[in-house]
């Protein structure tokens, strides 16, 4: 083996080293980073943890409020329907005993009833407010 030969084995075995150094160096520094970001995956893991806990009772509050809505909403139909038989029974019995006053003391109920009815009710078309 020539002095050339002797030379280009030592020069290619420090530049394997020097980048097995390089490689170490950075191995090493993520080795030090890796107990700070151990340690954020906990907290985000508990994050996202807290975030799904929040999520599914937001989900049953969600649930709840549709069923009262709608138990609400079928006992609102149930009175309504119910009002409008009697506002009709009663309109037929003022209209053959010709009473403007009853009727018109009958058609303001039915209009504080509606008024009511869509004030309470969330979902109605409210008026501004005076």
């Amino acid at each position: 083996m020539s002095t050339g030969d002797t030379t280009a084995v030592w020069d290619e075995l420090k530049d394997r080293r020097d980048r097995f150094d390089a490689w170490r160096r950075r191995m090493v520094e993520e080795l030090v980073q890796l107990p700070d970001t151990m340690q954020r995956m906990r907290e985000g893991s508990e994050n996202f943890k807290l975030v799904g806990e929040r999520l599914n009772a937001a989900t049953s509050s969600l649930e709840e409020i549709t069923s009262a809505y709608q138990s609400t909403i079928s006992d609102s139909t149930r009175r309504t329907a119910d009002v409008a038989a009697a506002l009709r029974s009663q309109i037929d019995s003022l209209t053959s005993a010709g009473s403007p006053d009853r009727m018109s003391s009958t058609l303001t109920d039915i209009q504080k009833s509606m008024e009511t009815l869509s004030r309470l009710n969330p979902l109605w078309p409210n008026p501004k407010k005076k």
